[in-house]
């Protein structure tokens, strides 16, 4: 009774803040992608957003412009985003890299699906291994979105933080900063090493070769 009464107060509130100010919003953030679901409805708003059981900060902010130059803006929002079924979504499902979507692959003209790639990654050593066959500790290990973020809906915070990473070779898909962030923010845990029998890197930032990544030399070694 509870929970149906907060829904309602929250569907009631987002009504008048949509009411009071949609055309300057419409204004001044235009979006060009095919919202059938009416999504952009609440998330067009930059401020909206909440913060979860550990006290993190979400944003659930999206620029539609954005999003539509994005590789999957010709994807429906719930084509990833699956179980929506009330609004707020307490019961948002986890996105799930393997299914199916409703692109065709131009090729064979099949449904598109990441799953080969997905069997390729539970197989390798960063993967949880076969589903009857997990490894030791499979929580530890990353998902696809773990490294294949998208950069569009970073938290404030996080972006900001970033920032000075993004000017990087159009030919790469991550700058060499950001593939050494990014394996540090598992390969420097220590305890979590431990757990799977390995060794921490925390003294790379030591070396000569992050030095010289440091100060911009392109063809420094990183970690791939």
């Amino acid at each position: 009774m509870k929970s149906d009464l907060f829904e309602l107060i929250f569907i009631l509130v987002l009504a008048v803040f949509s009411l009071f100010f949609s055309l300057d919003t419409v204004s001044a953030q235009p979006y060009e992608f095919r919202d059938s679901e009416n999504c952009m409805l609440c998330h067009r708003y930059p401020t909206i957003g909440r913060f979860d059981e550990a006290g993190e900060k979400k944003i659930f902010y999206i620029d539609g412009k954005d999003y539509a130059s994005s590789v999957h803006g010709k994807l429906n929002c719930t084509d990833c985003h699956r179980g929506l079924n009330r609004i707020p979504h307490f019961d948002l499902r986890k996105v799930d890299c393997s299914v199916k979507c409703h692109l065709h692959n131009l090729s064979t003209k099949k449904a598109f699906s990441h799953m080969e790639v997905v069997g390729k990654l539970e197989a390798s050593v960063h993967g949880k291994g076969p589903k009857f066959e997990l490894k030791p500790f499979p929580e530890d290990l990353p998902d696809c979105t773990y490294c294949h973020d998208n950069r569009d809906y970073y938290s404030t915070g996080r972006a900001i933080g970033r920032s000075d990473d993004q000017a990087h070779a159009a030919t790469l898909l991550r700058s060499q900063r950001d593939v050494i962030r990014l394996c540090a923010s598992c390969h420097e845990d220590e305890e979590k090493m431990t757990r799977h029998g390995l060794e921490s890197i925390k003294t790379f930032k030591d070396t000569f070769h992050w030095q010289a990544i440091k100060y911009g030399v392109k063809n420094a070694p990183d970690c791939i």
